[in-house]
């Protein structure tokens, strides 16, 4: 899990460069994902669930660089069906990566798109054929037996009921702040809001400006929200987590949004991201360093 999430950060550098990031900005973007985000306390804790994000991150990682640099069908749909055989909603990102390759390469998008589908399949006829070995069906990969009876899931696996709770831990929900000890602030149980463990995701909103403008963009955005679908109407949270860790299933693309919005929101990139995107930055590190030192190390949890 550790090896995974730290070696997602050279594939990431790769594919921000290809995307149009000039060095320092994808350096920027590669050391914020490393140590500025969720997924460092969860490679570090490295429990099932977590363990699955940090080697999803470093496939769907691998999978942005090689479509951004307009790289082989087969090399994109294969690492995204390795990042589906890790976390199963990675899956749903395939047609937007397919339209970045197609971009990066300059050939049709009916050409570039059944071709990665095709790559994908071998992947995710093997996960449903896991699934009917090991639990009868090939449509089950174990929540079912796993959520009877939850009350989290009152209205089945996935449901618009439940997206409140799922808007309110990724953007709204705060640490709370305990007087008389050295670790005053206190994470959620349920998650902490992704814009405050990461305030350099603010700058994602400054990079959705370029939607319009430009197409490769426009395929990372659609990446991000196609990847988040399936979270944001599932009936739990992902607790217990550091921030909002199914963020970890589309950081690539929230990353390139951001560094997107630090350097390029005029429509050309910078050499150097801004100041206070830089300073966000730190504060993300920090941030997130010091929750995973409270909790790993010393129990500090809701």
């Amino acid at each position: 899990s550790q090896i995974a999430g730290g070696a997602s950060a050279g594939p990431l550098y790769l594919g921000l460069r290809a995307f149009g990031a000039p060095r320092l900005v994808a350096v920027a973007g590669s050391v914020l994902s490393a140590f500025g985000t969720t997924l460092l306390f969860s490679s570090a804790d490295a429990r099932a669930p977590y363990a699955a994000h940090s080697v999803a991150m470093l496939c769907m990682s691998v999978a942005f660089a090689f479509a951004a640099r307009g790289g082989p069908p087969w090399a994109v749909g294969a690492a995204i069906g390795l990042a589906t055989l890790a976390r199963v909603p990675a899956i749903a990102v395939t047609p937007a990566l397919a339209l970045l390759a197609a971009r990066g390469s300059g050939a049709p998008a009916r050409v570039v798109m059944p071709r990665v589908l095709l790559a994908v399949a071998p992947f995710a006829l093997a996960l449903l054929a896991y699934d009917l070995l090991r639990f009868g069906s090939p449509f089950d990969t174990g929540y079912a037996r796993l959520v009877r009876g939850d009350i989290f899931f009152s209205q089945g696996l996935f449901s618009p009921f439940y997206l409140p709770r799922q808007l309110e831990a990724l953007l709204l929900l705060a640490p709370d702040i305990v007087e008389g000890t050295p670790w005053m602030l206190r994470l959620q149980f349920a998650g902490t809001s992704l814009l405050i463990t990461t305030p350099a995701f603010l700058w994602v909103f400054a990079g959705l400006r370029a939607v319009r403008r430009e197409r490769s963009v426009a395929a990372v955005a659609a990446a991000a929200l196609l990847g988040l679908l399936p979270a944001v109407f599932f009936g739990s949270t992902g607790a217990p987590q550091v921030g909002y860790r199914y963020s970890i299933d589309v950081q690539p693309f929230l990353v390139a949004l951001a560094c997107t919005g630090a350097a390029a929101a005029t429509g050309v990139w910078r050499r150097t991201p801004s100041i206070l995107f830089i300073l966000a930055c730190v504060i993300s590190l920090a941030v997130n360093v010091y929750a995973a030192i409270a909790v790993l190390r010393f129990g500090y949890w809701e």
